[in-house]
């Protein structure tokens, strides 16, 4: 493919034009996964959307590692699909942003309530590294916010909680799963760049009786 003006532009140097295939994973009532990879026939058909994301002139692909199922036990990792995506990565000449976690958790880890995510996340991104020392660029967490609020204080996903308990424990755990994540991958990869994501949003309030509420939205949304 011929070089373009896009394709010479480093992410650390300047501005980057990047896409992603949505991967979210989160399981919702009945504990029913919902894995948008699997949906859109990703899986089966991942060398097609890679190739034609490079067909745009899109060198930069936020690109999403199943964690569900990559990690099916403690230390014990399946590589089978990640090989053939990181390798269709680099024949159509796209550099990943892997993002390791986008909403979802293994079956075995049950939900971001549960304290030892952070370790085996930890233990993950560094396999991750050791595996694919050419990727250079991360999304650890995708939306660390979105992703405690949904699951824990909305009620959406995962764990499926409404507190402010619950939504504080899943917060602190995912930032540990970030800081963990980042020290290991940092070992191995001095030079790694983190590229973190989060919600945009901003509470309106229609009347005055809402506006404590919208006040405390706008302050909650920076948690993350």
């Amino acid at each position: 493919m011929p070089t373009s003006p896009l394709n010479r532009l480093e992410l650390d140097q300047g501005f980057a034009l990047c896409t992603g295939i949505e991967c979210s994973t989160p399981t919702i009532e009945g504990g029913r996964r919902m894995d948008e990879l699997e949906k859109t026939g990703h899986y089966q058909r991942f060398d097609q959307d890679i190739r034609m994301v490079s067909e745009l002139g899109v060198q930069y692909l936020r690109y999403g590692i199943p964690f569900h199922q990559v990690c099916s036990s403690p230390g014990v990792y399946d590589w089978n699909f990640t090989d053939r995506a990181m390798e269709s990565c680099r024949r159509h000449g796209i550099v990943p942003i892997a993002d390791l976690m986008h909403f979802g958790l293994p079956d075995w880890l049950g939900n971001y309530q549960n304290s030892a995510i952070a370790d085996v996340f930890g233990g993950y991104a560094r396999a991750f590294a050791e595996r694919y020392p050419w990727v250079r660029y991360y999304t650890l967490v995708n939306e660390p916010f979105v992703t405690a609020n949904f699951s824990a204080r909305l009620g959406y996903w995962n764990e499926q909680q409404r507190s402010p308990e619950a939504f504080t424990r899943a917060m602190l755990n995912i930032g540990r799963c970030i800081v963990q994540a980042h020290q290991e991958v940092r070992r191995l990869r001095p030079d790694g760049i983190f590229i973190q994501s989060d919600s945009c949003e901003f509470a309106h309030p229609v009347d005055p009786s809402t506006v404590s509420e919208a006040s405390f939205l706008n302050e909650l949304r920076f948690i993350g």
